[in-house]
C-alpha cells in the first residue's frame, strides 16, 4: 500500500491555505484601525478649520456691531459705545468713552453729549474734564440738542470749561426752552430777573441768529 495516505496529516498545499487564512484574519483589524485613524485625523482638520472660520466671523451681533465700529462706521461706534455704557463695570465705562469718542469726533451728535456727560461726571477711568466736557457739549449743543443746551446755560455763565458769556448763557436757556427743555425755563426766568435788560437783549438777539449747525458725519472736527 505504497500510495496510503495517513490520516490526520495535511498536505503542503492545505498548510498554505491555512497560512494565508490565518494572515487575512489578522491582517483586516490592523486595516481598519489604520482607516480609523485617517478619518480621524481628517475630522480634527476639519473641526480646526471651522474654529478658524468662527474666530474670523463673529457669532452675535454685538460682535458684528464692533466690527463695523472698528472698520469706522460712526453709527455703530455711538452703538457699541452706548452698549458699554449702560453696563456696570469700570472697563466696559472706559471702553464706552473711548467708542463714543470716535463717533463725537465724526460728528455723532447723541455721542458727543454722552462723551461730554462722561467727562462732565468723570467716568472712564479719566476723572472729570472740564474742558473736554464743555467741548463736547458745545458741539452737540451748536447742532441742536437741547438738553446739551440746557447744560451750556450755567456753564458759560460761569466759564466751566467754556468762555464765560453771560449774554450767551441766556442765549443758551432761551434755546433749550423753546427746544422743550424742563430746567431751562427755570434758568430763563431767574435770569431775565437777575441780568442786566441790555444782557438779556443780547442773548435773545443771540437766540433769533442762531441756527443750529449738523456736522456732516465721519468729518473730524479741526
Amino acid at each position: 500500500m505504497r500510495h496510503v495516505l495517513k490520516l490526520g496529516i495535511p498536505l503542503r498545499g492545505e498548510h498554505a491555505a491555512r497560512d494565508c487564512g490565518a494572515q487575512g484574519v489578522f491582517l483586516f483589524p490592523k486595516i481598519v484601525e489604520q482607516s480609523i485613524r485617517v478619518l480621524m485625523r481628517m475630522l480634527c482638520c476639519l473641526l480646526l478649520l471651522a474654529c478658524i472660520a468662527c474666530n474670523k466671523k463673529p457669532q452675535t451681533k454685538f460682535g458684528q456691531l464692533k466690527e463695523l465700529a472698528d472698520d469706522g462706521d460712526v453709527t455703530a461706534q455711538f452703538k457699541v459705545g452706548n452698549s458699554y455704557y449702560l453696563r456696570n463695570s469700570k472697563r466696559e465705562h472706559k471702553l464706552a468713552l473711548e467708542y463714543l469718542e470716535m463717533a463725537a469726533e465724526n460728528g455723532h451728535m447723541e455721542a458727543q453729549f454722552l462723551a461730554g456727560f462722561m467727562y462732565d461726571i468723570g467716568e472712564g477711568r479719566v476723572g472729570r474734564d472740564n474742558k473736554k466736557a464743555g467741548k463736547y457739549f458745545s458741539r452737540a449743543a451748536a447742532q441742536g440738542h437741547a438738553e446739551a443746551q440746557q447744560l451750556m446755560i450755567l456753564r458759560t455763565q460761569y466759564g466751566d470749561g467754556v468762555p464765560k458769556s453771560a449774554a450767551k448763557a441766556f442765549m443758551w436757556a432761551v434755546l433749550a426752552t423753546a427746544n422743550g427743555d424742563p430746567k431751562a425755563g427755570r434758568y430763563k426766568r431767574g435770569m431775565e430777573a437777575e441780568l442786566p435788560a441790555a444782557v438779556v437783549k443780547n442773548g435773545h438777539r443771540m437766540a433769533k441768529e442762531f441756527k443750529p449747525k449738523r456736522e456732516p458725519i465721519g468729518q473730524q472736527e479741526d
